[in-house]
């Protein structure tokens, strides 16, 4: 068998663990207070993040999360302007979307939280039961009487005895359905009459649940609006001291941001389960979980668009586990961080942990969060399955430690090389991007796209090595106090196979960085990169505007 591979499987969590303002709460917040702003005339004061987040705004004075985002990353918010354009866009959807208005009715609730899948759910599971009236479309059209709810117990009348009292409340939340205490009165403009009658003989389904998906369409393209807007652009620069994200060989991700890219390893191999915000032409899935235990399983064939497996089959986002662990030979080291482990991701999770060649870590944030997912687990797999895999060790749980930023400056890293720091090392696997006629390249290498050059038609060793050096050195300097600056590489090119590649090299020097030391860069690149064969034909040291120094 090969070698074991790591992969990491990420939850909201892990944004929420880097202070990223990435809840579903805080979506509603900001979408809220901007459908008030516009509803105000205030919208076009809506410049930057800073005046919607900031101190002075009302959702940072109500929000300790929100005020711990802004305290670290204080500047960078600060500096963030919002696209005009999208801003509005965000506010008009929110002021007359029906899933928002459904959510933000449960949060007035004083839940404090909310889950856009469970909550999804429960609607559609109302919605189903409404369908089970369908015969008494006319009666409902005229309106049923409700009994005083003191009352009621758990019906709500006699006429009416099918829906519980909860399953009236969701209802009444939705358009379709009349506000009055008094009587459940559905709206005619969602009934059928008859041909050449007055009475309504049938609920019309396709009217409730193509507007339940339009809307649903438009609640996603508000959601990636807010996380391009409001959390996307802002220049997260502080990665975890944490071995466990460093060295991955696969990452799977529930999340619709790229953070783990950003902050760690833009090269890796992402699969973004639900869909990307950066990638428009396919958008996000945002839906119910495929549950066979779940009443909705055998809920009507028109509910199937709202599942997340027919979603992401429509955007070809994932297939399965088996698909994604491809490597036939090879053994997994799974760990999850950041992911409640609840059944709106039931098939995937279910099938990672019950994989023949995988073993599983599961992180927590605390005891409380580490309970419920013992709970949730065994909730999924069953008792004797999750004996079975701990017993097995193929199931284990490890507490997050609190988030301690990878250190930095000269005192950090006296006295120690880097190979003390390995959670420093990029992954310098490389990937074609373009051939350029054959004997130019675009490779993506570690966080940076380069072009090298060679006669062969293929990316000589020497560019390659030139480039992983570079990128080695590039991230020593930007962790160590001396150089605070950054390599670029401007070109590579190999006119002979058997001789040393050459290089033209820049040093983009920081705004602070003082100029003493920038001689003694130059005969740094110099000396070591003769040690491995690479001429440097030119090193030009730039201030960070691009002007020579």
């Amino acid at each position: 068998m090969d070698a074991q591979k790591n992969v990491l499987v990420l939850g909201n969590g892990f944004d929420l663990y880097h202070f990223l303002p990435t809840r579903y709460v805080d979506f509603l917040h900001v979408a809220n207070r901007l459908a008030e702003l516009k509803a105000e005339g205030s919208l076009a004061r809506c410049q930057y993040i800073n005046y919607v987040l900031g101190p002075a705004s009302p959702i940072y004075i109500q929000d300790a999360y929100i005020q711990k985002c802004y305290e670290v990353y204080t500047q960078k918010m600060k500096s963030v302007k919002l696209d005009q354009g999208k801003i509005e866009e965000l506010a008009a959807i929110a002021e007359a979307n029906t899933w928002i208005q459904y959510f933000q009715a449960c949060l007035e609730k004083d839940i404090g939280w909310i889950d856009f899948e469970k909550e999804i759910g429960q609607v559609l599971s109302a919605v189903q039961k409404l369908f089970s009236l369908d015969s008494r479309a006319d009666e409902l059209v005229s309106g049923v009487p409700l009994i005083e709810p003191a009352r009621l117990g758990k019906n709500t009348s006699d006429k009416l005895a099918e829906l519980d009292l909860k399953t009236i409340d969701i209802l009444k939340q939705l358009p379709f359905v009349s506000k009055s205490s008094f009587i459940f009165q559905l709206k005619k403009e969602y009934c059928v009459k008859g041909i050449g009658d007055e009475h309504y003989i049938a609920i019309d389904k396709e009217a409730i649940l193509g507007h339940l998906e339009e809307e649903l369409v438009k609640l996603a393209k508000a959601l990636c609006i807010y996380l391009k807007e409001f959390v996307q652009k802002i220049a997260i620069d502080k990665r975890a001291d944490n071995p466990v994200f460093y060295q991955i060989d696969k990452v799977l991700t529930f999340n619709y941001t790229d953070t783990y890219a950003r902050l760690y390893d833009a090269a890796a191999e992402i699969n973004y389960i639900h869909g990307c915000i950066n990638d428009e032409a396919r958008g996000i899935v945002l839906g119910i979980n495929n549950d066979s235990r779940d009443e909705l399983e055998e809920m009507d064939t028109g509910l199937i668009r709202f599942k997340k497996y027919y979603q992401r089959a429509m955007k070809d986002t994932f297939y399965s586990v088996e698909d994604f662990l491809d490597h036939e030979q090879a053994s997994y080291k799974v760990s999850i961080v950041g992911h409640s482990i609840d059944v709106t991701d039931r098939d995937i999770l279910v099938g990672l942990m019950k994989h023949e060649r995988t073993e599983v870590t599961i992180y927590y944030h605390d005891e409380k969060a580490h309970g419920q997912q013992v709970v949730n687990l065994i909730s999924l797999v069953g008792k004797e399955e999750f004996d079975r895999l701990r017993n097995a060790k193929k199931l284990m749980f490890k507490q997050l430690p609190e988030f301690r930023e990878a250190p930095a400056g000269a005192a950090a890293m006296e006295g120690m090389e880097e190979e003390d720091f390995p959670e420093y090392k990029i992954r310098r696997k490389y990937k074609f991007l373009e051939d350029d006629c054959g004997s130019f390249h675009t490779l993506l290498i570690g966080n940076e796209i380069v072009q090298v050059s060679a006669r062969d038609g293929e990316a000589g060793i020497a560019e390659v090595t030139l480039v992983d050096y570079f990128l080695n050195l590039q991230e020593f300097y930007n962790h160590s106090g001396r150089y605070k600056g950054a390599v670029r590489l401007v070109e590579l090119f190999n006119d002979n196979r058997y001789c040393g590649a050459g290089a033209y090299v820049e040093y983009i020097k920081a705004k602070d960085e003082d100029t003493e030391h920038l001689d003694e860069i130059r005969a740094l690149f110099a000396t070591d990169c003769d040690g491995i064969g690479i001429e440097i034909s030119e090193i030009k040291v730039v201030e960070s505007g691009g002007e020579a120094a």
